[in-house]
Protein backbone atom coordinates (compact mmCIF):
# COMPACT_ATOMS: atom_id res chain seq x y z
CA UNK A 1 0.00 0.00 0.00
CA UNK A 2 3.04 2.44 0.58
CA UNK A 3 3.45 2.46 -3.06
CA UNK A 4 0.27 2.09 -4.49
CA UNK A 5 -0.43 5.58 -2.10
CA UNK A 6 3.05 7.02 -2.98
CA UNK A 7 4.23 6.92 0.48
CA UNK A 8 7.30 6.64 2.43
CA UNK A 9 7.68 5.00 5.73
CA UNK A 10 9.30 7.65 6.87
CA UNK A 11 5.99 10.08 6.12
CA UNK A 12 4.01 7.13 7.97
CA UNK A 13 6.28 7.26 10.99
CA UNK A 14 6.08 10.55 11.56
CA UNK A 15 4.80 11.87 14.67
CA UNK A 16 3.31 8.34 15.91
CA UNK A 17 6.41 6.05 16.61
CA UNK A 18 10.38 5.42 15.98
CA UNK A 19 12.09 4.13 12.73
CA UNK A 20 12.75 0.57 14.80
CA UNK A 21 9.38 0.27 15.53
CA UNK A 22 7.87 0.96 12.07
CA UNK A 23 10.37 -1.59 10.59
CA UNK A 24 9.40 -4.36 13.18
CA UNK A 25 5.51 -3.58 11.99
CA UNK A 26 6.27 -3.21 8.07
CA UNK A 27 8.40 -6.46 8.34
CA UNK A 28 5.87 -8.16 9.98
CA UNK A 29 7.58 -9.21 13.30
CA UNK A 30 5.41 -7.32 15.73
CA UNK A 31 1.84 -6.21 15.44
CA UNK A 32 0.87 -2.86 16.09
CA UNK A 33 -1.94 -2.44 18.99
CA UNK A 34 -5.25 -1.53 17.81
CA UNK A 35 -4.95 2.19 17.93
CA UNK A 36 -1.57 2.19 16.32
CA UNK A 37 -3.35 0.36 13.59
CA UNK A 38 -6.06 2.63 13.20
CA UNK A 39 -4.04 5.19 12.74
CA UNK A 40 -1.25 3.93 10.08
CA UNK A 41 -4.28 2.55 8.02
CA UNK A 42 -5.90 5.85 8.37
CA UNK A 43 -2.85 7.82 6.72
CA UNK A 44 -2.99 5.45 3.98
CA UNK A 45 -6.28 6.36 3.68
CA UNK A 46 -7.78 3.21 4.58
CA UNK A 47 -11.19 3.64 7.08
CA UNK A 48 -11.23 1.17 10.22
CA UNK A 49 -14.80 1.06 9.39
CA UNK A 50 -14.98 -2.90 9.12
CA UNK A 51 -12.18 -4.56 11.22
CA UNK A 52 -13.23 -6.68 13.80
CA UNK A 53 -10.63 -6.19 16.74
CA UNK A 54 -9.44 -8.38 19.54
CA UNK A 55 -7.82 -6.58 22.14
CA UNK A 56 -6.49 -7.28 25.72
CA UNK A 57 -8.67 -6.59 29.03
CA UNK A 58 -6.91 -3.34 30.08
CA UNK A 59 -7.61 -1.69 26.46
CA UNK A 60 -11.23 -3.04 26.16
CA UNK A 61 -11.12 -1.01 29.68
CA UNK A 62 -9.91 1.99 28.18
CA UNK A 63 -12.22 1.80 25.36
CA UNK A 64 -15.45 1.53 27.36
CA UNK A 65 -13.91 4.26 29.57
CA UNK A 66 -13.41 6.08 26.48
CA UNK A 67 -16.98 5.60 24.85
CA UNK A 68 -18.47 6.90 28.63
CA UNK A 69 -17.29 9.44 28.06
CA UNK A 70 -17.96 10.99 24.36
CA UNK A 71 -21.82 9.81 25.36
CA UNK A 72 -21.60 12.14 28.12
CA UNK A 73 -20.35 14.99 26.05
CA UNK A 74 -22.97 14.45 23.33
CA UNK A 75 -25.42 14.16 25.52
CA UNK A 76 -24.07 18.08 26.56
CA UNK A 77 -23.69 16.93 30.59
CA UNK A 78 -20.51 19.01 30.60
CA UNK A 79 -20.35 18.01 34.92
CA UNK A 80 -20.11 14.70 34.36
CA UNK A 81 -17.83 14.59 31.69
CA UNK A 82 -15.27 16.45 33.39
CA UNK A 83 -15.12 14.24 36.61
CA UNK A 84 -14.76 11.29 34.24
CA UNK A 85 -11.70 13.01 32.39
CA UNK A 86 -10.27 14.07 35.33
CA UNK A 87 -10.15 10.49 36.28
CA UNK A 88 -9.21 9.27 32.93
CA UNK A 89 -6.03 11.42 33.35
CA UNK A 90 -5.24 10.05 36.42
CA UNK A 91 -5.82 6.60 36.12
CA UNK A 92 -4.67 6.33 32.38
CA UNK A 93 -1.03 8.04 32.87
CA UNK A 94 -0.09 7.82 29.20
CA UNK A 95 2.34 8.56 27.05
CA UNK A 96 0.24 6.64 24.51
CA UNK A 97 0.05 9.94 22.26
CA UNK A 98 -3.25 8.92 20.41
CA UNK A 99 -5.04 8.62 23.85
CA UNK A 100 -3.32 11.87 24.70
CA UNK A 101 -4.83 13.25 21.67
CA UNK A 102 -8.05 11.79 22.41
CA UNK A 103 -8.25 13.25 26.51
CA UNK A 104 -7.20 17.09 24.51
CA UNK A 105 -10.17 16.83 22.17
CA UNK A 106 -13.05 15.87 25.07
CA UNK A 107 -11.17 18.77 27.29
CA UNK A 108 -11.41 20.92 24.03
CA UNK A 109 -15.42 19.64 23.89
CA UNK A 110 -16.04 20.80 27.60
CA UNK A 111 -14.75 24.18 27.25
CA UNK A 112 -16.80 24.50 24.41
CA UNK A 113 -20.13 23.38 26.47
CA UNK A 114 -19.16 25.93 29.22
CA UNK A 115 -18.66 28.76 27.10
CA UNK A 116 -14.85 28.96 27.68
CA UNK A 117 -12.69 31.46 25.81
CA UNK A 118 -11.53 30.62 22.13
CA UNK A 119 -8.16 31.26 23.33
CA UNK A 120 -8.46 27.75 25.87
CA UNK A 121 -9.95 25.77 23.38
CA UNK A 122 -7.40 26.84 20.59
CA UNK A 123 -4.98 25.54 23.13
CA UNK A 124 -6.10 22.72 23.50
CA UNK A 125 -6.50 21.88 19.73
CA UNK A 126 -2.73 23.32 19.23
CA UNK A 127 -1.51 20.42 21.71
CA UNK A 128 -3.46 18.00 20.16
CA UNK A 129 -1.22 18.90 16.73
CA UNK A 130 1.45 19.01 17.95
CA UNK A 131 1.21 15.49 19.47
CA UNK A 132 1.39 14.09 16.09
CA UNK A 133 1.96 16.24 13.64
CA UNK A 134 4.54 18.95 14.66
CA UNK A 135 6.48 18.56 11.49
CA UNK A 136 3.85 19.57 8.86
CA UNK A 137 3.77 22.39 6.62
CA UNK A 138 0.13 23.34 7.46
CA UNK A 139 -0.02 26.45 5.49
CA UNK A 140 2.36 25.77 2.36
CA UNK A 141 1.06 23.34 -0.66
CA UNK A 142 2.80 20.41 0.61
CA UNK A 143 -0.04 17.48 1.32
CA UNK A 144 -0.23 16.34 4.65
CA UNK A 145 -0.40 12.95 5.45
CA UNK A 146 -2.95 12.30 8.25
CA UNK A 147 -5.63 10.21 9.57
CA UNK A 148 -9.48 10.91 9.82
CA UNK A 149 -8.66 12.29 13.56
CA UNK A 150 -6.01 13.93 13.02
CA UNK A 151 -7.43 16.07 10.11
CA UNK A 152 -10.41 16.83 12.53
CA UNK A 153 -7.55 18.15 15.09
CA UNK A 154 -6.33 20.47 12.09
CA UNK A 155 -9.60 21.39 11.12
CA UNK A 156 -10.56 22.62 14.86
CA UNK A 157 -7.16 23.58 15.10
CA UNK A 158 -7.71 26.21 12.20
CA UNK A 159 -11.33 27.10 13.35
CA UNK A 160 -9.97 28.40 16.09
CA UNK A 161 -7.00 29.99 15.46
CA UNK A 162 -9.30 32.07 13.22
CA UNK A 163 -11.64 32.81 16.07
CA UNK A 164 -8.83 34.66 17.81
CA UNK A 165 -6.28 35.90 14.77
CA UNK A 166 -5.90 39.48 13.96
CA UNK A 167 -6.52 40.32 10.32
CA UNK A 168 -1.95 40.08 9.02
CA UNK A 169 -2.80 35.89 9.91
CA UNK A 170 -6.43 35.78 7.98
CA UNK A 171 -4.32 34.77 4.44
CA UNK A 172 -1.74 32.39 6.36
CA UNK A 173 -5.08 30.65 8.06
CA UNK A 174 -7.05 30.55 4.77
CA UNK A 175 -4.15 29.24 3.02
CA UNK A 176 -4.30 26.34 5.81
CA UNK A 177 -7.57 25.82 4.97
CA UNK A 178 -7.19 25.12 1.04
CA UNK A 179 -3.98 22.98 1.78
CA UNK A 180 -5.98 20.84 4.36
CA UNK A 181 -8.88 20.31 2.00
CA UNK A 182 -6.49 19.56 -0.68
CA UNK A 183 -4.87 16.98 1.46
CA UNK A 184 -8.27 15.45 2.22
CA UNK A 185 -9.22 14.52 -1.06
CA UNK A 186 -5.45 13.29 -1.80
CA UNK A 187 -5.14 10.90 1.07
CA UNK A 188 -8.37 10.26 2.30
CA UNK A 189 -9.91 6.94 -0.16
CA UNK A 190 -13.58 6.99 -1.48
CA UNK A 191 -14.73 4.82 1.87
CA UNK A 192 -16.12 6.63 5.19
CA UNK A 193 -12.74 8.64 5.69
CA UNK A 194 -13.84 11.02 3.75
CA UNK A 195 -16.99 11.73 4.45
CA UNK A 196 -15.95 11.80 8.22
CA UNK A 197 -13.84 15.26 7.94
CA UNK A 198 -14.58 16.64 3.88
CA UNK A 199 -17.68 17.75 4.49
CA UNK A 200 -16.41 19.13 7.77
CA UNK A 201 -13.56 20.96 6.47
CA UNK A 202 -15.58 22.83 3.71
CA UNK A 203 -18.11 24.37 6.23
CA UNK A 204 -15.36 25.25 8.55
CA UNK A 205 -13.42 26.84 5.48
CA UNK A 206 -16.35 28.39 4.27
CA UNK A 207 -17.63 29.85 7.42
CA UNK A 208 -13.92 31.42 8.33
CA UNK A 209 -14.33 33.17 4.77
CA UNK A 210 -17.49 34.33 6.07
CA UNK A 211 -16.61 35.83 9.19
CA UNK A 212 -12.62 37.30 7.54
CA UNK A 213 -12.11 39.93 5.60
CA UNK A 214 -11.19 37.47 2.65
CA UNK A 215 -13.09 38.04 -0.26
CA UNK A 216 -12.04 35.47 -2.89
CA UNK A 217 -14.70 34.69 -5.57
CA UNK A 218 -12.30 31.57 -7.22
CA UNK A 219 -12.23 30.15 -3.60
CA UNK A 220 -15.87 29.69 -3.06
CA UNK A 221 -16.37 28.62 -7.22
CA UNK A 222 -13.28 25.79 -5.68
CA UNK A 223 -15.11 25.09 -2.82
CA UNK A 224 -18.15 24.66 -4.78
CA UNK A 225 -16.11 21.46 -6.71
CA UNK A 226 -15.04 19.98 -3.44
CA UNK A 227 -18.55 20.33 -2.12
CA UNK A 228 -19.49 17.52 -4.94
CA UNK A 229 -17.17 15.15 -3.61
CA UNK A 230 -17.71 15.43 -0.30
CA UNK A 231 -21.54 14.74 -1.29
CA UNK A 232 -20.62 11.91 -3.33
CA UNK A 233 -18.37 10.81 -0.36
CA UNK A 234 -21.38 10.87 2.36
CA UNK A 235 -23.66 9.40 -0.32
CA UNK A 236 -21.06 6.16 -1.19
CA UNK A 237 -21.02 5.80 2.96
CA UNK A 238 -24.60 6.23 3.45
CA UNK A 239 -23.82 8.72 6.09
CA UNK A 240 -24.31 12.32 7.02
CA UNK A 241 -21.43 13.96 8.90
CA UNK A 242 -22.21 18.01 8.69
CA UNK A 243 -24.63 16.93 5.89
CA UNK A 244 -26.96 19.58 6.44
CA UNK A 245 -24.13 22.07 6.95
CA UNK A 246 -22.86 21.13 3.27
CA UNK A 247 -26.19 21.35 1.52
CA UNK A 248 -26.49 24.56 2.88
CA UNK A 249 -22.78 26.22 1.90
CA UNK A 250 -23.99 24.50 -1.02
CA UNK A 251 -26.91 26.47 -1.43
CA UNK A 252 -25.40 30.09 -0.49
CA UNK A 253 -22.83 29.71 -3.45
CA UNK A 254 -25.05 28.07 -6.17
CA UNK A 255 -27.20 31.17 -5.49
CA UNK A 256 -24.56 33.53 -5.00
CA UNK A 257 -22.44 32.46 -8.27
CA UNK A 258 -25.98 31.74 -9.97
CA UNK A 259 -24.27 27.66 -10.38
CA UNK A 260 -26.91 25.89 -12.08
CA UNK A 261 -26.92 21.87 -11.22
CA UNK A 262 -29.68 19.38 -12.02
CA UNK A 263 -30.15 18.34 -8.20
CA UNK A 264 -30.45 21.80 -6.93
CA UNK A 265 -34.60 21.10 -5.94
CA UNK A 266 -34.07 18.39 -4.70
CA UNK A 267 -30.92 18.99 -2.16
CA UNK A 268 -33.30 21.89 -0.97
CA UNK A 269 -36.03 19.54 -0.45
CA UNK A 270 -34.26 16.82 0.87
CA UNK A 271 -32.29 19.46 3.15
CA UNK A 272 -35.68 20.60 4.56
CA UNK A 273 -37.04 17.21 5.26
CA UNK A 274 -33.85 15.61 7.08
CA UNK A 275 -33.58 18.86 9.21
CA UNK A 276 -37.34 18.06 10.22
CA UNK A 277 -36.09 14.78 10.88
CA UNK A 278 -33.38 15.93 13.11
CA UNK A 279 -35.79 18.25 15.45
CA UNK A 280 -38.56 15.47 15.50
CA UNK A 281 -35.79 13.01 17.03
CA UNK A 282 -34.32 16.10 18.85
CA UNK A 283 -30.86 15.16 17.80
CA UNK A 284 -28.46 18.01 18.50
CA UNK A 285 -25.92 19.53 15.67
CA UNK A 286 -22.84 17.52 15.07
CA UNK A 287 -20.11 20.05 17.28
CA UNK A 288 -20.08 17.25 20.34
CA UNK A 289 -20.53 14.07 18.13
CA UNK A 290 -17.89 11.61 18.44
CA UNK A 291 -18.44 10.09 15.18
CA UNK A 292 -14.36 10.59 14.45
CA UNK A 293 -13.97 8.05 17.24
CA UNK A 294 -16.09 5.28 16.16
CA UNK A 295 -15.10 3.29 13.67
CA UNK A 296 -13.88 -0.67 14.39
CA UNK A 297 -15.95 -3.35 16.58
CA UNK A 298 -13.28 -4.07 19.61
CA UNK A 299 -13.47 -7.12 21.91
CA UNK A 300 -12.49 -8.35 24.43
CA UNK A 301 -9.84 -11.18 24.21
CA UNK A 302 -10.93 -12.97 28.02
CA UNK A 303 -14.27 -12.24 27.08
CA UNK A 304 -14.15 -14.09 23.48
CA UNK A 305 -11.90 -17.47 24.49
CA UNK A 306 -13.52 -17.89 27.73
CA UNK A 307 -17.61 -17.69 26.19
CA UNK A 308 -16.75 -19.65 23.26
CA UNK A 309 -14.88 -22.42 25.43
CA UNK A 310 -18.24 -22.33 27.48
CA UNK A 311 -20.71 -22.26 24.73
CA UNK A 312 -18.93 -25.45 22.11
CA UNK A 313 -18.22 -27.82 25.84
CA UNK A 314 -14.56 -27.29 25.72
CA UNK A 315 -12.76 -27.84 29.59
CA UNK A 316 -10.06 -25.77 30.03
CA UNK A 317 -7.77 -28.86 30.00
CA UNK A 318 -8.80 -29.44 26.28
CA UNK A 319 -8.78 -26.01 24.93
CA UNK A 320 -4.70 -25.61 26.85
CA UNK A 321 -3.31 -28.74 25.40
CA UNK A 322 -0.76 -28.27 23.17
CA UNK A 323 -0.64 -24.47 23.38
CA UNK A 324 -0.63 -23.30 27.39
CA UNK A 325 -0.68 -24.54 30.92
CA UNK A 326 -4.34 -24.85 32.46
CA UNK A 327 -3.07 -22.25 35.06
CA UNK A 328 -2.57 -19.94 32.41
CA UNK A 329 -5.79 -20.06 30.65
CA UNK A 330 -7.34 -19.56 33.82
CA UNK A 331 -5.62 -16.15 34.23
CA UNK A 332 -6.10 -15.27 30.80
CA UNK A 333 -10.21 -15.53 31.09
CA UNK A 334 -10.25 -13.89 34.83
CA UNK A 335 -8.51 -10.88 33.07
CA UNK A 336 -4.94 -11.77 35.22
CA UNK A 337 -2.81 -12.18 32.23
CA UNK A 338 -3.14 -10.87 28.49
CA UNK A 339 -1.18 -14.09 27.22
CA UNK A 340 1.44 -13.89 24.59
CA UNK A 341 0.65 -13.81 20.93
CA UNK A 342 1.26 -17.26 20.42
CA UNK A 343 -0.72 -18.72 23.07
CA UNK A 344 -3.80 -16.35 22.01
CA UNK A 345 -3.57 -17.38 18.76
CA UNK A 346 -3.09 -21.17 19.54
CA UNK A 347 -6.27 -20.57 21.57
CA UNK A 348 -8.41 -18.69 18.62
CA UNK A 349 -7.36 -21.69 16.06
CA UNK A 350 -8.63 -24.22 18.72
CA UNK A 351 -12.01 -21.86 18.81
CA UNK A 352 -12.49 -21.77 14.63
CA UNK A 353 -11.43 -18.50 14.71
CA UNK A 354 -8.47 -16.96 13.61
CA UNK A 355 -6.30 -13.83 15.44
CA UNK A 356 -5.58 -11.23 12.93
CA UNK A 357 -6.81 -8.06 11.61
CA UNK A 358 -9.41 -8.49 9.14
CA UNK A 359 -11.52 -5.97 7.46
CA UNK A 360 -14.93 -6.35 6.22
CA UNK A 361 -15.67 -10.18 7.68
CA UNK A 362 -12.94 -11.42 4.73
CA UNK A 363 -8.93 -12.33 5.92
CA UNK A 364 -6.68 -11.00 3.24
CA UNK A 365 -3.41 -9.52 2.65
CA UNK A 366 -4.71 -8.09 -0.34
CA UNK A 367 -6.86 -4.98 -0.02
CA UNK A 368 -7.98 -5.55 -3.64
CA UNK A 369 -10.15 -8.53 -1.56
CA UNK A 370 -11.34 -6.07 0.64
CA UNK A 371 -12.89 -3.76 -2.07
CA UNK A 372 -14.37 -6.90 -4.71
CA UNK A 373 -16.15 -8.48 -1.46
CA UNK A 374 -17.84 -5.00 -0.30
CA UNK A 375 -19.02 -4.29 -4.36
CA UNK A 376 -20.14 -7.80 -4.80
CA UNK A 377 -22.29 -6.96 -1.25
CA UNK A 378 -23.40 -3.81 -2.36
CA UNK A 379 -24.85 -5.37 -5.82
CA UNK A 380 -26.23 -8.46 -3.92
CA UNK A 381 -28.55 -5.76 -1.78
CA UNK A 382 -29.49 -3.50 -4.75
CA UNK A 383 -30.78 -6.97 -6.56
CA UNK A 384 -28.60 -6.63 -9.33
CA UNK A 385 -27.59 -10.48 -9.18
CA UNK A 386 -25.93 -10.64 -12.81
CA UNK A 387 -23.13 -8.52 -11.85
CA UNK A 388 -22.70 -9.57 -8.00
CA UNK A 389 -22.10 -13.00 -9.52
CA UNK A 390 -19.27 -11.75 -11.95
CA UNK A 391 -17.70 -10.03 -8.96
CA UNK A 392 -18.37 -13.21 -6.50
CA UNK A 393 -16.32 -15.59 -9.03
CA UNK A 394 -13.55 -12.90 -9.12
CA UNK A 395 -13.39 -13.03 -5.15
CA UNK A 396 -13.51 -16.21 -5.43
CA UNK A 397 -9.96 -16.52 -7.64
CA UNK A 398 -7.64 -13.75 -5.08
CA UNK A 399 -9.41 -14.84 -1.49
CA UNK A 400 -7.62 -17.57 0.62
CA UNK A 401 -9.91 -20.40 1.49
CA UNK A 402 -8.04 -21.81 3.64
CA UNK A 403 -9.19 -19.74 6.54
CA UNK A 404 -12.25 -20.51 8.03
CA UNK A 405 -14.18 -17.23 7.84
CA UNK A 406 -13.17 -16.87 4.26
CA UNK A 407 -14.79 -20.15 3.25
CA UNK A 408 -17.79 -19.48 5.33
CA UNK A 409 -18.39 -15.80 3.45
CA UNK A 410 -17.87 -17.26 0.18
CA UNK A 411 -20.31 -20.21 0.96
CA UNK A 412 -23.00 -17.11 1.65
CA UNK A 413 -22.60 -15.02 -1.08
CA UNK A 414 -22.98 -18.02 -3.50
CA UNK A 415 -25.51 -19.33 -1.28
CA UNK A 416 -27.54 -16.29 -1.70
CA UNK A 417 -26.47 -15.77 -5.23
CA UNK A 418 -27.60 -19.34 -6.20
CA UNK A 419 -31.25 -18.97 -4.51
CA UNK A 420 -31.62 -15.64 -6.21
CA UNK A 421 -30.39 -17.75 -9.59
CA UNK A 422 -33.02 -20.23 -8.96
CA UNK A 423 -30.21 -22.69 -9.33
CA UNK A 424 -30.95 -24.13 -5.64
CA UNK A 425 -34.11 -24.86 -3.39
CA UNK A 426 -35.48 -23.27 -0.75
CA UNK A 427 -34.46 -26.62 0.98
CA UNK A 428 -30.75 -26.59 -0.40
CA UNK A 429 -30.06 -22.75 0.75
CA UNK A 430 -31.38 -23.58 4.27
CA UNK A 431 -28.67 -26.58 4.40
CA UNK A 432 -26.66 -24.67 2.64
CA UNK A 433 -26.16 -21.85 5.66
CA UNK A 434 -26.11 -24.98 8.53
CA UNK A 435 -23.00 -26.53 6.76
CA UNK A 436 -21.17 -23.13 6.24
CA UNK A 437 -22.14 -22.46 10.53
CA UNK A 438 -21.16 -25.98 11.41
CA UNK A 439 -18.10 -25.21 10.14
CA UNK A 440 -16.70 -23.37 13.11
CA UNK A 441 -19.54 -23.44 15.53
CA UNK A 442 -20.46 -27.38 17.02
CA UNK A 443 -24.28 -27.96 16.35
CA UNK A 444 -25.25 -28.18 20.30
CA UNK A 445 -23.77 -24.20 20.19
CA UNK A 446 -26.48 -23.07 17.89
CA UNK A 447 -29.13 -22.37 19.89
CA UNK A 448 -27.03 -20.44 22.91
CA UNK A 449 -26.00 -18.11 20.33
CA UNK A 450 -26.98 -15.32 22.66
CA UNK A 451 -23.80 -16.32 25.18
CA UNK A 452 -20.34 -16.37 23.04
CA UNK A 453 -18.74 -14.09 20.99
CA UNK A 454 -19.44 -14.70 16.96
CA UNK A 455 -17.39 -12.96 14.19
CA UNK A 456 -19.99 -10.96 11.80
CA UNK A 457 -19.55 -13.92 8.87
CA UNK A 458 -20.98 -16.11 11.64
CA UNK A 459 -23.45 -13.86 12.98
CA UNK A 460 -25.12 -13.32 9.50
CA UNK A 461 -25.60 -17.12 8.97
CA UNK A 462 -26.40 -17.62 12.12
CA UNK A 463 -29.01 -15.05 11.81
CA UNK A 464 -30.30 -16.15 7.82
CA UNK A 465 -30.27 -19.86 9.28
CA UNK A 466 -32.93 -18.94 12.35
CA UNK A 467 -35.00 -17.14 9.94
CA UNK A 468 -35.45 -20.57 7.30
CA UNK A 469 -35.68 -22.84 10.86
CA UNK A 470 -38.20 -20.85 12.44
CA UNK A 471 -39.04 -18.15 10.86
CA UNK A 472 -39.04 -16.10 14.78
CA UNK A 473 -35.24 -15.78 15.16
CA UNK A 474 -35.46 -15.33 18.95
CA UNK A 475 -31.97 -16.73 19.50
CA UNK A 476 -30.41 -13.73 17.64
CA UNK A 477 -32.89 -11.24 19.12
CA UNK A 478 -31.62 -12.17 22.50
CA UNK A 479 -27.72 -11.20 21.01
CA UNK A 480 -29.28 -7.48 20.75
CA UNK A 481 -30.44 -7.02 24.26
CA UNK A 482 -26.79 -6.61 25.16
CA UNK A 483 -26.56 -3.47 22.75
CA UNK A 484 -29.22 -2.29 24.86
CA UNK A 485 -27.84 -3.26 28.54
CA UNK A 486 -24.50 -1.22 27.55
CA UNK A 487 -25.59 1.33 24.79
CA UNK A 488 -22.30 1.03 23.13
CA UNK A 489 -21.91 1.91 19.17
CA UNK A 490 -20.20 -1.57 18.69
CA UNK A 491 -22.73 -3.53 18.70
CA UNK A 492 -25.28 -1.25 16.43
CA UNK A 493 -24.37 -3.05 12.99
CA UNK A 494 -25.75 -6.21 14.51
CA UNK A 495 -28.68 -4.98 16.24
CA UNK A 496 -29.90 -2.61 13.40
CA UNK A 497 -30.38 -5.87 11.10
CA UNK A 498 -31.65 -8.28 13.60
CA UNK A 499 -34.27 -5.58 15.50
CA UNK A 500 -35.16 -3.84 11.71
CA UNK A 501 -36.22 -7.56 10.71
CA UNK A 502 -38.40 -8.09 14.11
CA UNK A 503 -39.94 -4.58 13.61
CA UNK A 504 -41.11 -5.74 10.16
CA UNK A 505 -41.53 -9.20 10.09
CA UNK A 506 -42.94 -10.29 13.35
CA UNK A 507 -44.31 -7.13 15.61
CA UNK A 508 -45.92 -5.04 12.07
CA UNK A 509 -47.45 -8.74 10.63
CA UNK A 510 -48.74 -9.78 13.57
CA UNK A 511 -50.57 -6.49 13.85
CA UNK A 512 -48.76 -4.83 16.94
CA UNK A 513 -48.16 -2.03 14.68
CA UNK A 514 -47.21 0.46 17.57
CA UNK A 515 -44.74 -1.95 19.28
CA UNK A 516 -43.31 -2.06 15.75
CA UNK A 517 -43.22 1.82 15.63
CA UNK A 518 -41.57 2.27 18.33
CA UNK A 519 -38.65 -0.34 17.64
CA UNK A 520 -38.02 1.47 14.29
CA UNK A 521 -38.04 4.98 15.71
CA UNK A 522 -35.40 3.70 18.20
CA UNK A 523 -33.39 2.59 15.62
CA UNK A 524 -33.98 5.57 13.72
CA UNK A 525 -32.44 7.61 16.79
CA UNK A 526 -29.71 5.73 16.90
CA UNK A 527 -29.03 5.65 13.51
CA UNK A 528 -28.94 9.33 13.46
CA UNK A 529 -27.04 10.09 16.18
CA UNK A 530 -24.49 7.92 14.90
CA UNK A 531 -24.86 9.82 11.32
CA UNK A 532 -25.85 6.23 9.60
CA UNK A 533 -28.56 6.66 7.26
CA UNK A 534 -28.04 2.86 6.16
CA UNK A 535 -31.81 1.45 6.30
CA UNK A 536 -33.38 4.33 7.61
CA UNK A 537 -35.59 5.20 4.12
CA UNK A 538 -36.92 1.36 4.93
CA UNK A 539 -37.66 2.61 8.76
CA UNK A 540 -39.39 5.95 7.88
CA UNK A 541 -41.66 4.25 5.18
CA UNK A 542 -42.56 1.12 7.92
CA UNK A 543 -43.57 3.83 10.54
CA UNK A 544 -45.88 5.53 7.98
CA UNK A 545 -47.26 1.78 7.07
CA UNK A 546 -47.98 0.59 10.26
CA UNK A 547 -49.63 4.37 10.93
CA UNK A 548 -52.24 3.61 7.69
CA UNK A 549 -52.69 -0.15 9.14
CA UNK A 550 -53.68 0.87 13.02
CA UNK A 551 -56.34 3.43 10.96
CA UNK A 552 -58.08 0.23 9.26
CA UNK A 553 -56.33 1.03 6.04
CA UNK A 554 -55.96 -1.66 3.14
CA UNK A 555 -52.75 -2.48 2.11
CA UNK A 556 -52.73 -1.05 -0.79
CA UNK A 557 -54.02 1.98 0.88
CA UNK A 558 -50.98 1.76 3.70
CA UNK A 559 -48.56 1.88 0.54
CA UNK A 560 -49.22 5.74 -0.02
CA UNK A 561 -48.77 6.70 3.52
CA UNK A 562 -47.54 10.22 4.18
CA UNK A 563 -43.80 9.40 4.63
CA UNK A 564 -43.53 7.42 1.04
CA UNK A 565 -41.87 10.60 -0.25
CA UNK A 566 -39.53 11.53 2.57
CA UNK A 567 -38.30 7.73 2.07
CA UNK A 568 -37.88 8.22 -1.79
CA UNK A 569 -35.92 11.33 -1.15
CA UNK A 570 -33.78 9.44 1.48
CA UNK A 571 -33.33 6.28 -0.45
CA UNK A 572 -32.48 9.33 -3.39
CA UNK A 573 -29.82 10.12 -1.47
CA UNK A 574 -28.19 7.30 -0.15
CA UNK A 575 -28.66 5.63 -4.06
CA UNK A 576 -30.72 3.01 -2.42
CA UNK A 577 -31.34 1.55 -6.24
CA UNK A 578 -33.52 -1.79 -4.91
CA UNK A 579 -35.58 0.80 -2.36
CA UNK A 580 -36.05 3.69 -4.70
CA UNK A 581 -37.71 0.57 -6.69
CA UNK A 582 -40.02 -0.92 -3.88
CA UNK A 583 -40.78 2.48 -3.13
CA UNK A 584 -41.92 3.39 -6.59
CA UNK A 585 -43.88 0.32 -7.26
CA UNK A 586 -46.64 1.30 -4.45
CA UNK A 587 -47.75 3.82 -6.67
CA UNK A 588 -48.19 1.33 -9.91
CA UNK A 589 -49.34 -1.20 -8.00
CA UNK A 590 -52.13 0.01 -6.01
Amino acid sequence: MLEERGVTTEELRTGLCSRSQMNFITSGERLPDYQMRNRIMGRLGVSAEGYEDYVCFDEYERWLESERLIQLIEAANAQEAESLLAKLKEKWETKNIIEEQFLLDMEARILMQKGASNEDIFERYKQAVECSLSGIDLYSDKRILAAPEEFYYLIRFLEFYGKICGKQEQLMIRNGFENLCKSIVAVCGRDITKAKVLPMALYKFYDFIDHSAIKDNKLEIDLWEYSNEALDALRDSKSSFYLLELLELRRIISNKYSIQFETSEFENRFAQEYAELLDEYNISDMEYSGYIYRSSEVHNISEVIRSRRKAFGISREELAEGVCSVRTLERIEAKHSKGQYAVISGLFEKLNLCFVYRRYGVIAKNRKAFLVYRECRRLINEKNFEYARIKYEELKKILDDRYILNKQVLLRLDNTLSLNENVITSEEYKNNLTKGVLLSIPEKAINVVDRFYTTDAEFMMLFNMHLWLNNKCSEMIKTCRLYESVQIYNYWGRYNIVMQWHADRILANSGRYDESTELFKYLNLVGLKSKDLHMMSSRIYNIGWNAMKKAGKTDAEARENVFRNQAINLATFCDEKAMLEYFRKTTTNT
